[in-house]
């Protein structure tokens, strides 16, 4: 399966929004969750990591809220595709 089927055959990611916290949630993986959080400074801290565990895979800012979104998607993508990748 290559990158751009496994694109077009995920379904968009589902974000619950906390607005008291100013926090997303998805879960792009059935082992995984990412959370989106705006930072005092504006910016938009993304964090993925699997059901249950503190430390995260995934740690990072961007400069608003559709570049951590679209970066989560990637994400996403990438973790399905290489799964396809190990099995051919």
């Amino acid at each position: 399966m290559t990158r751009e089927q496994i694109q077009r055959e995920l379904k968009p990611l589902q974000w619950r929004v906390w607005d008291d916290y100013g926090c997303r949630f998805a879960q792009p993986t059935k082992a995984h969750e990412a959370m989106i959080m705006a930072m005092h400074d504006g910016r938009m801290l993304v964090r993925i990591n699997r059901h249950g565990e503190i430390i995260a895979e995934v740690l990072t800012t961007f400069s608003t809220l559709k570049e951590a979104k679209d970066f989560v998607r990637e994400w996403q993508i990438d973790r399905f595709f290489s799964h396809f990748k190990k099995n051919d």
